[in-house]
């Protein structure tokens, strides 16, 4: 269920201690992840990230994304996919943001017991071949969302193919921007 979290507005003469008591009561009441993207998107920042590493960030980050709609950004169509990814044990953790417009970034798992959503199997780690192949599968799901830009990418966000055997694929993950 998406949820508008109401953000108090600063007026000229503030009291900055009621505002942060203010604003730590939102935090606590509708999540870290929630809060830090809604209070992100109502001040207008073009570029910061948010990060989710665990199932409960994962859940609130895509609570806050089902509530944005920008540009050719769908917020709904976006979490959908990205909770698909994660039922696929695809995600270990992802990264929503903004570079001007928004971006999210997503790192597939190392183990098998990395998954943002819990183990998928005994606890070993992934071949290159297996990550090059999540990579792939990332890109081709996230197709849905109909970002402007997809791409594997490397530790730098340069745009790198992910079956180039010169390239280690625990330096890439995959970055979708919306203009």
């Amino acid at each position: 269920m998406q949820t508008r979290i109401p953000l108090p507005s600063a007026s000229k003469s503030v009291d900055v201690y009621a505002l942060l008591s203010q604003l730590q009561s939102l935090k606590r009441r509708y999540g870290r992840v929630r809060f830090a993207i809604a209070a992100n998107e109502s001040a207008g920042l073009i570029n910061y990230k948010i990060r989710a590493s665990t199932r409960g960030d994962f859940e609130e980050m895509l609570d806050g994304i089902r509530a944005i709609k920008v540009n050719e950004f769908d917020g709904t169509k976006v979490a959908m996919v990205l909770k698909d990814l994660a039922d696929d044990g695809l995600i270990a953790d992802v990264e929503y943001g903004a570079e001007g417009s928004p971006v999210i970034y997503i790192t597939p798992p190392f183990w098998t017991h990395q998954s943002i959503l819990g183990s998928k199997g005994k606890n070993r780690k992934y071949t290159d071949r297996e990550r090059r192949e999540m990579l792939k599968r990332i890109i081709g799901k996230m197709k849905d969302a109909d970002p402007d830009e997809l791409s594997a990418v490397d530790t730098f966000g340069n745009p790198v193919d992910p079956d180039d055997p010169n390239r280690d694929p625990s330096f890439m993950r995959v970055r979708a921007w919306w203009d």
